[in-house]
């Protein structure tokens, strides 16, 4: 039976020990590499996946970062699900989870990114959050929660500079503008076919 919790350093903290030990993978590895100092309910908060042992088998991430619009949430950091459990359980948990966290806090500025040349994992997400998907059917587990995000989201046309590394980023803001500062680049060819065709009407008019 798998179930999901906030992170919670007094109930959590053996079983984070063994999952950052055994079961995960390079970017989950460390207290520093997890941001877990940003966990603390304000800055950001951690969600975790749960089995009958209080093993942890899924982890996302939600982080708040300073921006000219005001507060915004990176969301789905972090985002690990370990082999074998399903994929609904961000539908079922991981996404209400992240857009009432949103919510409750009045932030309606989120984005997420994906290190460049990670298409498989881009293409994933971006069938997951992308326009086909996302503005035309609510999440069937919580359809009150959060359609005026699912229904915003928009990729960005440029790649970005953020955390040392170029990243693609799928974005949702009230105004449908960008609203980061970062040092930008050209997006590679396969990330705009993977754009074009989840999101047809926003990049109609990309070249």
């Amino acid at each position: 039976m798998l179930r999901a919790e906030v992170f919670d350093p007094a109930r959590h903290w053996a079983s984070l020990g063994r999952y950052m030990q055994r079961r995960a993978p390079a970017n989950n590895s460390s207290p520093k590499i997890l941001r877990l100092a940003d966990y603390d309910g304000i800055k950001g908060d951690l969600f975790l996946i749960l089995d009958a042992d209080d093993e942890i088998r899924a982890t996302s991430a939600v982080v708040i970062e300073p921006t000219r619009a005001g507060p915004a949430a990176k969301i789905y950091g972090r985002l690990h699900i370990e082999s074998g459990v399903p994929h609904s359980l961000i539908d079922r948990h991981f996404e209400p989870m992240t857009f009432q966290w949103c919510l409750q806090r009045k932030i309606e500025h989120l984005f997420l990114t994906v290190n460049q040349g990670n298409l498989r994992v881009l293409d994933w997400v971006a069938r997951r959050i992308g326009e086909r998907r996302a503005s035309r059917r609510p999440n069937e587990f919580t359809p009150e929660i959060g359609p005026q995000f699912r229904a915003g989201f928009v990729p960005l046309n440029r790649l970005i500079f953020e955390r040392h590394c170029w990243q693609y980023v799928i974005y949702c803001s009230p105004q449908g503008k960008w609203f980061l500062d970062r040092k930008q680049s050209d997006l590679d060819p396969a990330a705009i076919e993977i754009f074009k065709r989840e999101f047809p009407t926003v990049t109609q008019n990309w070249p």
